[in-house]
């Protein structure tokens, strides 16, 4: 939306108008590349740790042409998740295929639309789900969760819906938080959950959060009270309890009116876990500078000792 031009108290238009000024980020250290470096060096990892991560790549098939598989090797992730991969079934990706053991590929139930995948290392699932088991229609939620069972945890990874242009997937959406809700709070381990939430924590989490509260989606009062409940006092959001007071800081830009450059995001990524597991962090980190493979970037959690 433009801005309103600026008028007299008698409401005629003033004759000084006031020069656009060109937003920036909040953040002047944030990365605004609009395309994945040329180079890439692997990330360090600390000894004796678990790398969880996740990506939003927004198409498996456009995202290898732009650099998915130079970010895939240069991050040690043990384990990773991929959401809204868009493709109808496991692509054979040598890469993928040599440096994870393990792999659980899922498309939408709409062509073309959705889809999760879950790569790992270390033992093999004690069993895997790819179905929300208390959504109303199970069978719809398809490509949006994938859930794996191990000695000591779970691994959820989800690409939760989103509510939809003028809010109007709203309703369906309430119903698969409600669910979600209940199937987390039920589990008898630690749980990790990770991926594309599609919902902001609070008013950090977005450049423009007045002009977008309860018009955009991720940004309503029934989302962000529904994530709230499913956090409850059990399960904390990695990165803001170790960055509670950042801004600017965000794993989502749009391609267009120059969001990237003007610092204009979202922080709709994330790393869920159990707070048994608190004391277990050892890293926090959005990947601000992997962006132009996908119009979000990787979120990574280090966790203490080997849990897979």
């Amino acid at each position: 939306m433009p801005p309103k031009r600026e008028t007299s108290p008698e409401g005629e238009e003033s004759s000084t108008k006031k020069p656009k000024v060109q937003a920036t980020p909040l953040d002047p250290n944030q990365p605004t590349n609009k395309q994945l470096p040329d180079e890439l060096s692997p990330y360090d990892k600390p000894e004796n740790v678990t790398r969880f991560a996740c990506w939003n790549i927004a198409g498996y098939n456009a995202s290898v042409k732009k650099g998915l598989h130079k970010y895939i090797q240069a991050e040690p992730a043990d384990l990773l998740v991929l959401t809204e991969t868009k493709i109808d079934k496991e692509p054979n990706d040598e890469i993928i295929k040599n440096k994870y053991k393990h792999s659980k590929w899922v498309p939408g139930v709409k062509k073309g639309h959705a889809g999760i995948a879950i790569l790992w290392n270390g033992s093999e699932a004690i069993s895997t789900t790819d179905v929300l088991p208390t959504h109303p229609e199970p069978e719809s939620t398809k490509g949006r969760i994938i859930i794996l069972e191990f000695k000591d945890v779970y691994v959820i990874g989800t690409y939760v819906p989103n509510a939809g242009s003028g809010l109007k997937n709203l309703e369906d959406k309430k119903v698969w938080n409600e669910a979600f809700k209940e199937y987390l709070h039920n589990l008898g381990k630690n749980t990790i959950w990770l991926g594309d939430l599609n919902v902001c924590h609070d008013n950090k989490d977005l450049r423009n959060d007045k002009s977008n509260w309860n018009k955009t989606p991720g940004w309503t009062e029934a989302e962000v009270s529904q994530f709230k409940e499913q956090l409850s006092d059990k399960f904390i959001d990695v990165w803001r309890e170790h960055n509670p007071d950042e801004v600017g800081q965000y794993s989502y830009w749009g391609y267009r009116f120059n969001a990237r450059v003007k610092g204009i995001g979202w922080r709709l990524d994330y790393v869920i876990i159990s707070k048994d597991l608190s004391n277990k962090v050892k890293n926090a980190i959005m990947r601000a500078e992997i962006y132009g493979a996908s119009d979000h970037v990787p979120v990574i959690v280090d966790l203490d000792s080997l849990l897979l």
